[in-house]
Formats: C-alpha cells, sequence, structure tokens
C-alpha cells in the first residue's frame, strides 16, 4: 500500500515542476525586454532596418563595422547610423548616460536611416 501512495505522489511533481519552471521562463522574459536601455533598443532596430533591406548584418558585426557596411551599400543612411551609433557606443561603453535630448535625436537618426535605406543613392 505504501509503493502505491508514492507513485501517485512522484506523478504530481512532474507536472507540478514542468509548470514552474513554464513560469520561470516567462516571468525571465518579460523582465528581460524591460531591462534593455532604451540606446539599445534603438541601435538594435537599426540592424533590424538594415536586415529587412538586405544589408548584411551578422551577430558578431561591430557597431562600427555596421555603418561601414551601410556606407559600403551606397544608400545615404551612413551618417545618420553613425549618429545612432556613436551615441550608443559614448552610452554603452563610455557609461554616459543619455538624456532625453539625445535619445530623441537617436530616435530621429533611426527614422532618416530607415527611410535611406529603402533607397540607394
Amino acid at each position: 500500500m505504501e509503493r502505491a501512495r508514492d507513485t501517485g505522489t512522484r506523478t504530481l511533481w512532474g507536472p507540478a515542476a514542468l509548470a514552474l519552471l513554464a513560469l520561470a521562463g516567462l516571468l525571465w522574459a518579460r523582465h528581460d525586454r524591460r531591462s534593455v536601455a532604451p540606446e539599445t533598443r534603438i541601435y538594435l532596430g537599426l540592424r533590424e532596418a538594415c536586415s529587412r533591406r538586405g544589408v548584411s548584418v551578422t551577430p558578431g558585426l561591430t557597431p562600427l563595422a555596421l555603418v561601414e557596411r551601410i556606407r559600403q551599400e551606397g544608400s545615404g543612411a551612413a551618417d545618420a547610423a553613425s549618429e545612432v551609433v556613436d551615441l550608443y557606443l559614448r552610452a554603452r561603453y563610455g557609461r554616459q548616460p543619455l538624456g532625453q535630448a539625445e535619445l530623441g535625436l537617436m530616435r530621429r537618426a533611426l527614422g532618416e536611416a530607415r527611410r535611406n535605406l529603402r533607397s540607394k543613392a
């Protein structure tokens, strides 16, 4: 009789542990999205826009190499992309916090880069 009761209890632990792991994963994924700095989101937006427009963006491509690649593509987006990358590098690696004005500048530069990536010069 003891053995039958132990087996029933064990079968409940598996689904309960799986549900707990799924919940933990969901909470981690939601937290991770919110913890990304605004300048990083803007820079990632630049990378995504480049990929969508056919610019080769590999996972290991550095921000400065991305600007050079955009320049080589011949679109007019290089100057705006350079602005995004300069501010991103200053915030990310120079540890200089960006104010709302600078984040606004990054957003406008991203918009300009997106427009210019659409039409090659």
